[in-house]
């Protein structure tokens, strides 16, 4: 446990040094952009890597306030689930929805829970 909180810190970091611009996802428009970061560019390379990690942190507090019961069960991603498919489910979501959510309101954080929620439902 330490030793991956270690490489999540060292991990956002990381993310810091690369996209010290994109500090708060205001809106839905911004982890948009993120999410359609071409692959074989440098600058696309760091988008996903960026999305990744702020999908990542963003699941990881969910499921601690779900664990500590300080929020209600919405989303159970499943045990062995991979960082990638998570990224995968929420970005395909966004995408989607072209980074609007369903008020238009939502910021990239709201965004993303939205999208957990309908990609991992708890039954």
């Amino acid at each position: 446990m330490l030793r991956r909180l270690g490489l999540t810190a060292l991990a956002t970091l990381a993310v810091t040094a690369v996209r010290a611009e994109t500090v708060v996802m205001e809106n839905g428009n911004e982890i948009y952009k993120l999410c359609l970061g071409n692959e074989r560019t440098n600058n696309g390379q760091q988008d996903k890597l960026a999305v990744s990690f702020y999908i990542t942190g963003i699941a990881d507090f969910i499921a601690k306030t779900q664990q500590y019961k300080t929020l209600p069960m919405y989303i159970c991603v499943p045990k062995g689930t991979s960082i990638k498919q998570i990224t995968e489910t929420v970005c395909s979501y966004v995408i989607a929805r072209k980074g609007i959510g369903p008020t238009g309101q939502e910021t990239g954080a709201e965004l993303v829970s939205i999208a957990l929620t309908k990609g991992y439902p708890c039954h």
